[in-house]
């Protein structure tokens, strides 16, 4: 058993579950509520590439789930800023 289903913060579904809730969304014509994950890839040295300084793609990806698009729930933010180095460095 994982950290977080100790904290019971994800619970997985089996796909009769998921078929289940499925439907019900369908019923009540709230498929909206559902939010799809998707990776974001970047390359971490695009900034410092010039043409006279051609660096190698430095990859990096990080899963996200684009919050902004629930519109259940107008009251809670869903943004997720992100603190500069210098900032995580001074905090941490």
């Amino acid at each position: 058993m994982t950290a977080e289903h100790k904290r019971e913060s994800v619970e997985v579904f089996s796909p009769e579950e998921t078929r289940l809730v499925w439907r019900e969304l369908k019923r009540k014509n709230e498929t909206f509520k559902v939010l799809y994950p998707r990776f974001v890839y970047t390359d971490k040295n695009d900034r410092a590439c010039t043409v006279d300084k051609d660096l190698p793609i430095l990859a990096s990806a990080r899963l996200v789930v684009p919050g902004f698009r629930d519109v259940t729930s107008y009251t809670i933010r869903k943004d997720v800023p992100t603190a500069c180095r210098n900032s995580q460095h001074f905090f941490g």
